[in-house]
């Protein structure tokens, strides 16, 4: 409460004027060089934008991340105050029809036939709903007041109330791809004639044509944009004169970490392999590896758990990564890193990459260091993955589509 309080009179979302594109962006901010925190996905476009902008921050922990690096911001802490309080005195209520009620145990049926896990599905939808409705009038509200022509977002999925109050208002909704996209993440993955999600942004914005072909989307081939990645190209300019060393670099993540780990502990005790291992930690795995994975921190292998090392300057010095299905392995290959994914759960995300032998699966540490002894150049459509020239490109998307709205 006291920070939602504060942060309100600081950066009160109502207290804006009138603006051409609004972002809602991302509470996950990366601190750079300069000393700021940067939306990596959104202030690169910022700086470089035509037009005027309001930014929409939620809060992360309870807590923003400052200095950041976007001037115009706006916390919604208060908005998410405001709707809380609507449902916890229970000024809003939300009750199921029969049919609904019937719908969503069939689904919790299936579930459970499938899976053996029990869920009261009927209460989760019922929060759901609650939470709809408590903030669809705040953000209406806002829109009024800000009059955008058109909204920018970051992850789409959980923000659907939002963009429900955006199309009511004729407001088109450009989502920013942020990771990984395929037909096994139900939040981009619609398959079939009725491949229908209303709640779904009126484009999305690709890093590439690559990944126009990952998966089938709720909306028209036509609104796919293939723009590029502003930060990644900022990046590989940057580090561009790198001198790589003979250097492994290990992509771990939450979900695959243990495995990842004793994988790259067993790699680095054999004695075979001519490469230093890097193992750079996920930001959810910063505070916890050394208890979860006692081995690693054991082992004498380099631990990156921190944002001291960019990881771009990791990929610029590296000649090797290994993974499972992180976005960071797509950016590693801009990176021009040979590329290996380590056979766990997760990998099937991963199934267009392998299908361009983009990346190699391996399955053991003496597959893998077979494969390293046998020098190969790395032989990879980067423009494909992530286009060039993206601010260019960027400029000329929003241009076309804030036209149509004229």
């Amino acid at each position: 409460v006291l920070n939602s309080l504060g942060n309100t009179v600081a950066k009160n979302p109502y207290l804006a004027t009138l603006k051409d594109i609004l972002f809602f962006g991302s509470p996950r901010r990366k601190l750079q060089e300069d000393g700021k925190w940067w939306d990596i996905y959104c202030d690169p476009i910022i700086e470089d934008l035509n037009y005027t902008y309001l930014y929409l921050e939620p809060p992360y922990l309870n807590k923003h991340f400052t200095p950041s690096r976007t001037s115009n911001i706006r916390y919604l802490d208060l908005i998410d105050f405001l709707a809380s309080v609507q449902r916890k005195a229970r000024l809003i209520r939300i009750s199921l029809t029969e049919r609904e009620k019937n719908l969503v145990q069939r689904i919790a049926d299936q579930i459970s036939a499938q899976s053996g896990v029990e869920i009261d599905l009927a209460t989760l939808v019922k929060q759901d709903l609650l939470t709809r409705k408590s903030l669809l009038p705040l953000y209406r509200s806002l829109l009024g007041k800000a009059k955008p022509k058109l909204a920018m977002i970051i992850c789409s999925y959980g923000k659907e109330t939002f963009i429900e109050a955006c199309k009511g208002m004729k407001i088109p909704v450009i989502e920013l791809q942020h990771g990984v996209v395929s037909k096994y993440d139900v939040a981009y993955s619609y398959p079939g004639p009725q491949r229908i999600k209303r709640s779904f942004p009126d484009y999305f914005f690709a890093f590439g044509d690559f990944w126009k072909t990952c998966t089938e989307f709720p909306i028209s081939k036509e609104r796919i944009y293939s723009i590029g990645y502003p930060y990644l190209e900022k990046g590989i300019e940057q580090y561009g004169n790198t001198v790589k060393k003979d250097q492994c670099l290990f992509i771990s993540e939450g979900t695959t970490g243990r495995a990842l780990s004793q994988f790259a502990v067993e790699l680095n005790n054999s004695n075979q392999s001519q490469y230093k291992i890097i193992y750079k930690l996920h930001p959810g795995e910063y505070h916890r590896w050394k208890r979860e994975y006692p081995w690693l921190a054991e082992s004498g292998i380099t631990v990156v758990a921190g944002e001291e090392i960019p990881l771009y300057q990791l990929f610029a010095e590296s000649k090797v990564q290994v993974g499972v299905a992180s976005m960071a392995i797509y950016e590693g290959l801009a990176f021009g890193l040979r590329t290996y994914l380590l056979a766990l759960p997760g990998i099937e995300h991963m199934e267009y990459l392998i299908a361009k032998k983009y990346a190699t699966v391996v399955t053991s540490v003496d597959e893998l260091v077979a494969i390293l002894q046998e020098e190969s150049a790395v032989n990879i459509d980067t423009e494909d993955l992530f286009r060039e020239d993206s601010l260019r490109n960027m400029h000329g998307a929003i241009d076309q589509i804030i036209a149509l709205q004229d």
